[in-house]
């Protein structure tokens, strides 16, 4: 499948794409991953007032666009999260999020 076909509303609607649950990785770690990979100064900090409960634990279920696209998980958590640190760094800059996102996914582009 294109990544063409797959910017229609129509395919990628009710689906996730993301690391498969090999990737499971704690919020904690995924803020921290964040802020590091973000860089200049960014942190985060535990609020540690009473909320509704949260998970611990992320995970997503990719088994839709596996069984239905084919698709099947190219990047686990810690290169998902770099990878989408990175697109929104370049979109925040001005390029244009449908160009970083066919160069991300160009089967010989730097990111793989």
């Amino acid at each position: 499948m294109r990544l063409e076909d797959l910017t229609s509303t129509d395919i990628v609607m009710n689906r996730t794409f993301g690391p498969g649950r090999d990737s499971f990785i704690e919020v904690g770690q995924v803020a921290t991953l964040a802020a590091e990979l973000w860089g200049d100064g960014a942190h985060w900090e535990l609020d540690h007032r009473k909320h509704p409960h949260e998970a611990n634990l992320l995970a997503f279920d990719t088994s839709k666009v596996q069984r239905e696209l084919g698709r099947r998980n190219r990047l686990g958590s810690h290169d998902a999260l770099r990878w989408t640190v990175d697109w929104e760094r370049r979109v925040r800059t001005g390029t244009d999020p449908l160009t970083v996102t066919r160069e991300q996914n160009e089967p010989s582009g730097s990111e793989n």
